[in-house]
């Protein structure tokens, strides 16, 4: 069971370290992700029969994971993080940063969800509510705003200060927003955006609010050097003295008890709930620009412009350093259940990192039981899995989630892939209707839930919301599928001959009926770029149509067996049927072939855009426009990555083709063919 559990732990891993890969290009498991996995894990013992490819690491890889779990990159260069969020259930991360923007993320494998345009400057402060539904940002422009995470829409604007803000906070009980401004004032308003009061008393700006844990008292710490206890009606009780220089960060402990604030005179101070001074803790070498207590109040966390993490306990004892970042730490936040931190950087990335030793498992309890024991069913990405009790559960996986309904149930429940149960949800009718199958689209954006009337339910893939319901005169739902960039949806019948197909219009999906075959249509799949969809059907043809118009494009005649899939080849120019990709192949023809495909044996030169590919990642040829050769993890890349124009850096065969790569002066890439 041991093993099972460390090789479950360093899957999680996996996903998380190189999902820029698997989110883009699933040949590259094995291209880039595998070849740059710890050589001493479980994973890489198990798969390393597999690293003979083209592409291989002669140096560069470490033995072990390391404690930075994943490492989020901003597509906008310099556009400086200043403030991060975890939600109260681990699943989203939020950030904002100086391009205005408000972004979520996916905890887990730091995928981009959304992003809120805020119009107003940079966004210097972001926060959850308690419940997980709505986030407070201030921005540079003197406004508070209140977002609905589902929608991405703003609820409305907060105004009254009269310079920036720096600093936002729900009161714990969610009732209250208590923000901080450049104006030297704290305003507290309640929930619905209504100005209650203004605390005045600074005299300078107020860097940082938090609330006590139970509502009553809030601290601010602001550039004049001092930390402030007020009462949340707006009674100053006390000040706090001690700090030589700004105050840039306060937080209190989960008990009430203690007061922690990190200042410009780069040391943390713990006072007492009354105001006295504890004792003060020394070690960073540049200013302390957040902290953060642990959710059991034993340890403290702490960023600071000396570019480290550091992570101390409670009482004053030893500390730990996370080093990785390359420019000054802005903001730190402990995830829910406290072992795991995220730290915010202007070196454009979000880094979570591990506090234990060892990176904690934390998938469901029956699924991890159920490894080796899951079946493919005939629907993608859905698995069967048997319980101890004899009923049969559904599991549908993507990148980002989970979703498990028992079967001839109407409900089904989201969890988030390191095992976060995140909600259960019901059909349309939950007393009438049963869940027949549910699966993801490839990028996980979507999730389609076929019930046992065939009505079928479009859901968000991240959040399981209802976006459209699908109603028609099919009978059995078969063979629904989505194409790998999630903008089709198609299926066939049991009772005619038609292929339904779905394209996505913004927040719509518009139907397109295929007409053609003349029996039952048993089979579908889209082509890798979604621009074909083929169709295979008992009247023994094989149709390959175009997405974009619905037209016919080519009729193959062949006898499909009830086992038979159909598959479309990587380079788009066969199609392949038969219940092993191998069997049977039927050539495309060339003018349908995607346009700038070369045979990918041709010449092989690296090919950069300095503006954005080398932020990617992505070592791409030159000769074969698109084709990626390489990804780089971003540890690896160094400064230099992306200007390699000198012979000195390269090393080319008699035939000018690339053999080897070196950067970052420790890793090196030999690509001997591909």
């Amino acid at each position: 069971m041991s093993d099972v559990l460390e090789l479950l732990n360093d899957c999680k891993r996996f996903i998380r370290e190189f999902f820029p890969v698997l989110s883009v290009a699933s040949s590259h498991t094995y291209y880039s992700a595998l070849p740059f996995t710890p050589t001493e894990t479980a994973l890489r013992e198990k798969y390393n029969y597999e690293l003979g490819h083209s592409v291989k690491i002669l140096c560069g890889p470490k033995k072990t994971w390391d404690e930075c779990l994943r490492t989020i990159m901003m597509e906008v260069p310099s556009s400086f993080i200043y403030s991060v969020a975890v939600s109260p259930n681990g699943a989203f991360i939020a950030s904002g940063g100086g391009n205005g923007n408000v972004k979520v993320w996916d905890f887990v494998t730091g995928a981009h969800l959304q992003s809120f345009h805020t119009k107003h400057g940079a966004v210097l402060s972001v926060t959850f509510s308690p419940r997980g539904t709505h986030i407070a940002s201030g921005s540079d422009s003197e406004i508070v705003q209140l977002w609905d995470l589902a929608t991405g829409a703003c609820l409305r604007d907060l105004r009254g200060h009269t310079k920036s803000v720096r600093s936002v906070v729900f009161s714990p009980d969610g009732a209250h927003i208590a923000s901080g401004s450049d104006d030297h004032t704290i305003r507290i308003w309640d929930a619905t955006g209504t100005h209650l009061r203004t605390l005045e008393g600074h005299s300078d700006v107020v860097e940082s609010v938090a609330y006590s844990p139970n509502c009553n008292l809030i601290i601010s710490g602001s550039h004049d050097r001092m930390v402030r206890i007020w009462e949340a009606s707006g009674a100053h009780l006390r000040t706090l003295r001690g700090h030589s220089d700004r105050v840039l960060s306060v937080a209190y402990s989960p008990s009430g008890e203690q007061i922690i604030s990190g200042s410009l005179d780069e040391t943390i101070r713990i006072w007492g709930a009354n105001g006295a001074h504890l004792r003060t803790l020394k070690g960073h070498t540049g200013d302390v620009n957040s902290v953060a207590y642990s959710p059991d109040g034993s340890q403290i966390i702490s960023g600071s412009t000396d570019q480290t993490v550091r992570l101390w306990g409670a009482d004053g004892g030893r500390f730990r350093t996370f080093k990785g970042h390359s420019s000054l730490v802005s903001s730190v936040a402990y995830s829910p259940d406290g072992t795991q931190i995220v730290s915010a950087s202007y070196d454009d990335t979000i880094r979570i990192w591990n506090v234990s030793t060892g990176d904690a498992v934390g998938t469901l309890g029956w699924l991890r039981r159920a490894v080796g024991s899951l079946t493919m069913c005939s629907t993608s990405n859905l698995f069967d899995y048997l319980l101890d009790n004899g009923q049969h559960v559904g599991v549908a996986l993507s990148l980002h989630r989970i979703a498990t309904f028992k079967y001839h149930s109407t409900s089904f429940d989201l969890w988030d892939i390191s095992g976060i149960h995140l909600s259960k949800l019901r059909g349309p009718n939950p007393f009438r209707f049963t869940i027949d199958k549910i699966l993801f689209s490839c990028r996980g954006n979507y999730l389609a839930i076929v019930f046992d009337n065939n009505i079928i339910r479009l859901c968000s893939g991240l959040t399981g919301a209802k976006l459209q319901t699908l109603k028609g005169d099919w009978a059995d739902v078969c063979s629904p599928v989505f194409s790998p960039n999630d903008a089709f949806f198609a299926f066939a019948s049991s009772n005619d001959t038609i292929v339904r197909l779905f394209h996505r219009n913004g927040v719509q999906w518009d139907i397109r009926i295929l007409h053609g075959h003349s029996e039952d249509v048993s089979a579908i799949a889209f082509s890798p770029d979604g621009a074909y969809l083929v169709s295979g059907s008992f009247d023994n043809t094989i149709r390959l149509w175009s997405t974009a118009t619905g037209e016919e494009l080519k009729c193959f005649h062949h006898k499909l067996g009830l086992e038979d899939r159909i598959y479309v080849s990587g380079d788009q120019k066969s199609v392949h049927v038969g219940p092993r990709r191998e069997q049977f192949q039927f050539a495309i023809p060339q003018e349908l072939w995607p346009s700038g495909g070369s045979d990918a044996s041709s010449q092989l030169l690296l090919r950069y855009d300095l503006d954005q590919m080398w932020k990617a990642g992505w070592l791409y040829s030159e000769s074969q426009i698109g084709y990626r050769i390489c990804w780089v993890p971003l540890r690896l890349r160094g400064e230099n990555f992306g200007s390699f124009r000198t012979g000195k850096d390269k090393t080319y065969n008699e035939n000018g083709c690339l053999l080897h790569i070196s950067f970052a002066h420790r890793t090196v890439l030999c690509i001997s063919h591909l």
